[in-house]
């Protein structure tokens, strides 16, 4: 069984998200990562475009996504399987989000936190 996953890794973005004031303000860098499995049957073995997931497409949801500020990254991991779902659950099988929030204001040294969404479309 053959298996086509087409992703986007280490998208970065500074956004306002978290549920103190001051990150509202501060903002912070945030890192995500895409994965999708297509579905059986596309085979982008032509050369077309058409034939696949165009990955310029999950750049623009994630922009989208993380421009719409929000408290928890758990809701913006679950936005953008969303928005994946609704524009393009013709070519995807499976989707996997990950958002890390890099130094999270915890109170000590952390390098991230991050949330994992991972879905059957």
């Amino acid at each position: 069984m053959k298996s086509i996953t087409v992703g986007l890794r280490d998208v970065r973005f500074h956004a306002p998200h978290g549920v103190h004031a001051e990150e509202a303000v501060l903002g912070g860098e945030y890192v995500v990562q895409v994965a999708c499995r297509l579905r059986a049957g596309l085979s982008p073995t032509d050369d077309k475009l058409e034939e696949t997931l165009n990955y310029g497409s999950l750049y623009q949801i994630c922009a989208e996504v993380i421009g719409e500020r929000v408290q928890l990254i758990e809701t913006l991991a679950y936005r953008i399987v969303e928005r994946i779902r609704e524009g393009h659950a013709g070519q995807v099988a499976s989707v996997k989000v990950e958002i890390e929030k890099v130094a999270p204001p915890v109170g000590g040294r952390v390098g991230a936190s991050y949330v994992v969404w991972e879905e059957e479309i």
